[in-house]
Formats: C-alpha cells, sequence, structure tokens
C-alpha cells in the first residue's frame, strides 16, 4: 500500500489531485484510515489512474471521464475515434513524446513517471 504523497509522486500528481479525484467520486483511494483520514492506494490501482490520467491528457473533462471510466469498450471506441482524428489532421504519433501521445488503445495506460508535471 502507498500513502497518497508516494502514490503521487509515483505518477507525477499532486496530493491535491488525488483528494480532488477522490471527493468527486472519480478514483477512490484503496483504503481509508478511519482514524487517521490517511488515504492508501495499492499497485492494482495504477491502471486505472493511467487510463484517467491518458483520458485528461486527451483533453477529456473529468465528469467526461467519470462518465466512461467504468466502460472499456466506450474508452476504446474514444481511443480510435481520436486516433483517427490525429491521423486526419496530419499529426504523426510520437510514442508518447512531445505534445502527442500514443494514443493506441493498446498504449492507453502510461506506465509511472511517464508522466508531465502537470495536472
Amino acid at each position: 500500500m502507498y500513502q497518497i504523497g508516494q502514490f503521487s509522486k509515483i505518477f507525477r500528481i499532486t496530493p491535491k489531485t488525488l483528494r480532488h479525484y477522490d471527493e468527486i467520486g472519480l478514483f477512490k483511494p484503496a483504503r481509508n484510515d478511519s482514524f487517521t483520514g490517511y488515504r492508501y492506494y495499492s499497485s492494482e490501482q495504477f491502471s486505472q489512474l493511467n487510463t484517467i490520467l491518458a483520458l485528461k491528457d486527451m483533453g477529456l473533462s473529468l465528469p467526461e471521464i467519470k462518465r466512461i471510466i467504468n466502460h472499456p469498450e466506450r474508452i476504446e471506441q474514444l481511443m480510435r475515434k481520436k486516433q483517427s482524428e490525429l491521423e486526419n489532421s496530419g499529426v504523426k504519433n510520437q510514442n508518447a513524446e512531445g505534445p502527442h501521445r500514443d494514443l493506441s488503445v493498446t498504449t492507453i495506460q502510461r506506465q509511472p513517471n511517464e508522466r508531465n508535471c502537470t495536472n
């Protein structure tokens, strides 16, 4: 289990961002300590947070992400549409380098620490 500070450093986001995601019901910690109020996250949650951050990088709002996060078929459909839009606009995949990330369905999940430092 990871405390919120540890987990946020892995993904290069702030603890405030994780608290916000919890407050809006987008991404809940694996466990909350009822005595201290500390939030704990598990390595099993890496995939879900990767997906949220990738969708956010694509320009989706948090309410939009919340609506589709538990529907993999919608995410795949959105990824294909976004990739097609980029290909039609002449943007080449740069394999997550620079401002345009690799948007193929198989690479939606980013690895920890490959994230820009923006929220």
